[in-house]
């Protein structure tokens, strides 16, 4: 693109974007008539790193290394301090200390819990549509430990209906033995809207369906809960 354009490249990066930012920006050029590796780009992220990156290319194993690490005195015009027990922090501890905990947990309708989960080739919605990332699977199955698939009577690549007391989707099954049982794991941003789900095959099902934003959500951010949903899961 940039020789279509005749444009000649910079990588930047930049830890911070403000006043605070922890170190000064890198830049590097970039060639067009030589393409830089991805060893190159390391090296530009490291430049300013407190333990150089040559250094840590010796320990592939990990290594604890020893760096001294000062805070600076204040700017003279800060008087802000650390407030110890905010007022609406502690509102919220009490709330959250008076809930039954163990009544929330007993849900044996719905008997398994929903977490989220990504992809390894793509980030939220980027790049799921192509086909080299997404492997010919365009949609969102969800991960089921094996011994829960025998006990919901469903293998892989069979449809379930995904279903919490708001709304339901539904996915294709995949086996995970990694998975703790009773767990079971989705990726979100696929998916349209409710009218859209029989194109599950090349869209993928949306997991905001399963959550509602005016219950059980953050009061500061309004970020609803999306983990540890209470769902139910049978065989279409």
């Amino acid at each position: 693109m940039a020789d279509y354009l005749d444009l000649e490249l910079t990588f930047a990066i930049a830890f911070g974007f403000s006043r605070y930012q922890e170190s000064p920006y890198a830049v590097m050029p970039v060639s067009r008539s030589s393409k830089p590796t991805m060893e190159d780009f390391c090296e530009a992220i490291c430049a300013n790193s407190r333990i150089p990156l040559a250094e840590v290319k010796k320990y592939p194993h990990g290594q604890v290394f020893d760096s001294e690490v000062i805070v600076q005195p204040r700017e003279a015009e800060c008087d802000d301090r650390l407030e110890c027990g905010n007022g609406d922090m502690l509102d919220q501890l009490a709330e959250v200390y008076q809930q039954d905990y163990r009544a929330l947990q007993n849900t044996p309708d719905f008997p398994y819990r929903y977490i989220p989960r990504r992809h390894n080739n793509f980030m939220n919605s980027s790049g799921r549509s192509i086909e080299k990332l997404n492997g010919g699977r365009p949609w969102n199955p969800v991960w089921i430990h094996p011994d829960d698939m025998c006990e919901i009577g469903v293998a892989a690549d069979d449809m379930v209906r995904i279903a919490t007391r708001y709304d339901s989707i539904s996915a294709m099954v995949e086996s995970d033995p990694t998975l703790r049982r009773g767990v079971v794991a989705i990726a979100h941003a696929f998916g349209g809207l409710v009218e859209d789900e029989s194109s599950y095959l090349e869209h993928g099902a949306n997991t905001g369906r399963l959550v509602r934003t005016d219950v059980d959500f953050d009061p500061i951010t309004g970020m609803p809960r999306m983990g540890n949903i209470p769902v139910a899961i049978t065989p279409l």
